[in-house]
């Protein structure tokens, strides 16, 4: 299902966080945040998943990957 643009939850957020192994095995968005600070207290949490193995922020206006953090 495609949702038209005024309906999608990641409008204006510029960092969007991934997570490899959690919650599939596959490489997973996570969410979106406005500040880099949330991104990073978002991708810390979701690192405590038992199954989460790395997790990485993505600066959307930069395609840069950030704050890159793995378990172990």
């Amino acid at each position: 299902m495609t949702l038209p643009p005024e309906r999608l939850g990641d409008k204006g957020q510029r960092y969007e966080v991934h997570c490899v192994g959690y919650p599939e095995r596959a490489d997973n968005i996570i969410g979106w945040t406005g500040t880099r600070e949330g991104a990073i207290e978002l991708g810390l949490s979701t690192l405590k998943a038992p199954s989460a193995s790395i997790v990485y922020t993505l600066d959307r206006e930069t395609d840069a990957i950030l704050d890159r953090n793995m378990r172990g």
